[in-house]
């Protein structure tokens, strides 16, 4: 199917296959990222060095503050995004631990 914008869907139908699509590619992200916060669970030497908190608010604010150069809402991506690091830390922790565990 070819990309298009927004504004060149003619009907939902070709609005929800773009959207389709974009998930495809935002699942690829999120897999590509993941294998990233597996290997940082490889190399750190304390669990306690798991969350960085100072780490997760720099992303946040950092994501937050170019959101508008994208034309998205500020809170929504800040809140998007926490909630996807919340979820790779818990991640992180048990890949941490079952490493450990070997």
């Amino acid at each position: 199917m070819k990309r298009r914008n927004a504004a060149a869907c003619r009907n939902l139908r070709e609005v929800r296959a773009e959207i389709d699509r974009i998930d495809r590619e935002l699942l690829r992200l999120i897999s590509k990222r993941g294998t990233f916060v597996r290997r940082a669970a490889e190399l750190k030497a304390r669990r306690k060095d798991v969350r960085d908190r100072a780490r997760i608010s720099a992303i946040v604010a950092e994501v937050r503050k170019q959101a508008g150069a994208y034309g998205l809402n500020a809170a929504v991506v800040g809140q998007a995004f926490r909630a996807m690091i919340d979820r790779f830390v818990d991640y992180e922790f048990k890949e941490f631990d079952r490493r450990r565990r070997r």
